[in-house]
């Protein structure tokens, strides 16, 4: 079973945030997101950092986020289902 996701966080000051996300097999995904990316290269095109992620059962995950801001980064990251 496919379970669906959303790892969201809202700080405006993020500049750029790649999602690397490496499953148990050493399957790999990187994602784009934050304000210097277009629209078209992101998975939910809006201003905030946000993913979507397709997470199999029974399967675990390692998550790396890398995150570019203009200012120290005082945000909450919300897991959404």
């Amino acid at each position: 079973k496919i379970n669906h996701f959303v790892l969201h966080f809202s700080d405006p000051t993020v500049y750029t945030a790649d999602l690397y996300l490496v499953d148990d097999k050493g399957n790999q995904i990187h994602e784009k997101s934050g304000a210097h990316y277009p629209a078209a290269e992101k998975a939910l095109p809006i201003l905030g950092v946000s993913f979507m992620l397709e997470l199999a059962g029974n399967t675990t995950y390692q998550v790396y986020i890398r995150i570019i801001s203009k200012t120290d980064l005082h945000s909450r990251l919300s897991l959404l289902s």
